[in-house]
């Protein structure tokens, strides 16, 4: 019992440092670090697309020359090759000031695709924490929706255009769906959680095995110490952001490199102090490998499977 509460004393501990470190850094309008996904459904004409971003100022010509220049260069060739639809988002400001992301925001890790009757667009890293969607429409049509607002690390939305006249320029049109301002209430949060638990639990039974350790009582205690963690670290991350929005979506990366350097070392403290079998130094170079396989195979697996780590 006493071996527990140290654990769970020293997770508390590590989730407030999570929490402080998270609202402290970087400002910017960026939102979460992993990705958003975005499916236009319904839509009766071929369209380019982008997102609108807030910048807080008025395009001027300075800002506009520049970016002419690097689409004369071929620097966005690798999200579009429509010139025409790039030089008009190079002038295109809405009434609230919004302009393109892909321009004048920063659309790292970006791509669309199209499969069946549907387009997605995918997002990584540099995720805008507010925007709307505009498509750019082969009869030269501008259709936008309405501001969303990211509040969570991993958004699947789906943009609705049933009964929209794409022929014709429209503001604030179609539906979002698949979002909820709370990260707590979402399908997604709760899905990927368990993905996550359920492949650091393989991942470091697996390691341990692997180190010699046969004796049921150590497989039972690495089990609870690894589910205890992951709750506590994912209720630290996702809190960090929903407490402060505003916050540069480079936090969580920080959060998780410090997190992940603390866990290292304190889950081969507690290791070698809960876990009897074998010496002391196989008991932390099993946590070491462990941890560092779990996270090495966790972040392959975020980036194929577009899952939050």
């Amino acid at each position: 019992m006493k071996r527990n509460i140290s654990k769970i004393t020293t997770i508390i501990l590590l989730l407030i440092v999570f929490l402080i470190t998270g609202l402290t850094l970087v400002k910017a309008n960026s939102g979460p670090p992993t990705n958003v996904q975005i499916e236009v459904v319904n839509h009766e004409n071929e369209f380019e697309f982008d997102l609108l971003i807030n910048i807080n100022t008025d395009l001027n010509q300075s800002m506009i020359d520049e970016v002419l220049i690097e689409i004369a260069d071929g620097d966005f060739e690798y999200i579009t090759r429509d010139t025409e639809f790039l030089i008009f988002l190079s002038t295109y400001q809405d009434s609230e000031g919004f302009v393109s992301n892909l321009l004048y925001g920063d659309p790292d890790y970006y791509y669309t695709n199209n499969h069946d009757d549907s387009f997605f667009a995918t997002m990584y890293l540099n995720v805008p924490l507010e925007f709307k969607i505009l498509l750019y429409t082969n009869t030269e049509a501008i259709i936008t929706s309405e501001l969303i607002t990211m509040s969570q690390y991993d958004y699947r939305l789906t943009y609705d255009l049933t009964g929209v006249d794409m022929d014709v320029t429209q503001d604030s049109v179609g539906v979002i769906t698949g979002y909820n301002g709370n990260p707590w209430l979402n399908f997604t949060t709760w899905f990927n959680f368990l993905l996550r638990l359920i492949t650091t639990l393989a991942i470091e039974i697996g390691v341990l095995y692997l180190f010699g350790f046969r004796k049921k009582s150590t497989y039972i205690r690495v089990g609870i110490l690894n589910v205890i963690s992951q709750i506590l670290l994912n209720i630290a991350l996702i809190s960090a952001f929903y407490n402060n929005p505003s916050g540069n979506g480079y936090n969580y990366l920080f959060n998780l490199i410090i997190g992940e350097f603390l866990v290292f070392t304190l889950e081969a403290i507690i290791v070698s102090i809960v876990v009897k079998e074998h010496k002391i130094f196989r008991r932390i170079g099993y946590s070491f490998i462990a941890n560092a396989a779990s996270l090495f195979i966790g972040l392959m697996l975020a980036s194929v499977l577009s899952f939050v780590i």
